[in-house]
C-alpha cells in the first residue's frame, strides 16, 4: 500500500465463482474420524463453497490438519496459465483437557466432627495419553464441631496440613468401547495420615493431656473412573454413612 494511512483493503489476486471443489483433511477426501470430517455448510447459495470441519475426538498424528479446497478453474496469474489451485487452511487439534476435583468428608469417629479434605488437578489427553499437571493439595478443614466429650474426658480435633488424600503423581489409561471412552486414573499419596485428636481427661492429680497424631494411612481414594462422552463425570465413593469421596470432572472449555 503507497499509503499506510489508507483505509482500503488490497485488491482480490483473482475473482472466480465456484465450480468444482475438492475438499480434503490431511489429504483425505472429505475427511475421517481421524482427520475431522469434512460436509457442506447449511448457508445458502454456498454449496460446496463453504464446508464445515468437524474436528476429531482426538488430535490426529498429523497436527494441525491441513483443511485443503481444490478448485477447478482456469485463470492467469504473472503471466502463467493454471487450470486449478488449492487454499489451504491448517487447524490445531487441541488436547482434551478437564478438572479434577476430589472432596472427602469423613465424620470423626462418628461423633459429628466433619473434616473435609480436597485436591484438584488437570488432566490433558493427547494421543490416547494421560498427563496430568498443576496438582493442588488443600489442608485439610473441620466444621463448627471440633471437640466432643465421653466418660468425662474431651476429645479435640487437631489441625494437621496433611489428611487423607494429598496425591502426588496420577498414571492413568483410556479404553474405548463401542459405545464410549472411559478414563482410569490411579494415585499415588505421600505423607497421608489418619486423624489426629487431643484427649484431656481428670485424674487424682488434676488433668490428663495427652495428643494422640494420626498415624500413616494408605490414602484415599486409591483411584477414579470416569466417563468421557460426558462434559461433566462423577465418580463417587459412598463408602459408608460417615465416609464419602467426591470425585468430579468437568472439561475445560
Amino acid at each position: 500500500m503507497d499509503d499506510l494511512r489508507s483505509p482500503d483493503e488490497v485488491a482480490p489476486l483473482l475473482k472466480i465463482s465456484h465450480s468444482n471443489i475438492i475438499w480434503s483433511a490431511n489429504g483425505v477426501l472429505n475427511g475421517n474420524s481421524i482427520t475431522g470430517v469434512i460436509s457442506n455448510s447449511s448457508i445458502a447459495g454456498t454449496v460446496g463453497a463453504a464446508v464445515i470441519f468437524k474436528a476429531p475426538a482426538k488430535a490426529p498424528q498429523q497436527n494441525p490438519v491441513a483443511v485443503t479446497a481444490e478448485v477447478d478453474t482456469r485463470f492467469k496469474y504473472h503471466g502463467k496459465t493454471f487450470d486449478k489451485t488449492t487454499l489451504i487452511g491448517n487447524i490445531t487439534i487441541a488436547a482434551d483437557r478437564y478438572l479434577l476435583e476430589i472432596r472427602e468428608e469423613q465424620n470423626f469417629i462418628q461423633k459429628g466432627i466433619w473434616v473435609v479434605d480436597s485436591v484438584s488437578m488437570v488432566v490433558d489427553l493427547i494421543d490416547d495419553k494421560v498427563l496430568v499437571s498443576d496438582i493442588r493439595n488443600f489442608d485439610p478443614t473441620v466444621g463448627s464441631v471440633t471437640s466432643w466429650t465421653s466418660d468425662g474426658c474431651t476429645f479435640t480435633y487437631l489441625s494437621q496440613p496433611i489428611g487423607d488424600i494429598n496425591i502426588t503423581s496420577v498414571t492413568g489409561e483410556i479404553t474405548t468401547g463401542p459405545d464410549k471412552r472411559t478414563l482410569l486414573l490411579n494415585y499415588t499419596h505421600s505423607g497421608t495420615v489418619s486423624i489426629g485428636y487431643r484427649s484431656a481427661c481428670p485424674i487424682a492429680s488434676g488433668l490428663l493431656v495427652v495428643d494422640t497424631n494420626g498415624e500413616p494411612i494408605q490414602g484415599n481414594p486409591q483411584q477414579n473412573v470416569f466417563d468421557l462422552s460426558q462434559d461433566v463425570s462423577h465418580d463417587d465413593n459412598l463408602y459408608l454413612a460417615d465416609y464419602k469421596t467426591y470425585a468430579k470432572l468437568s472439561v475445560i472449555k
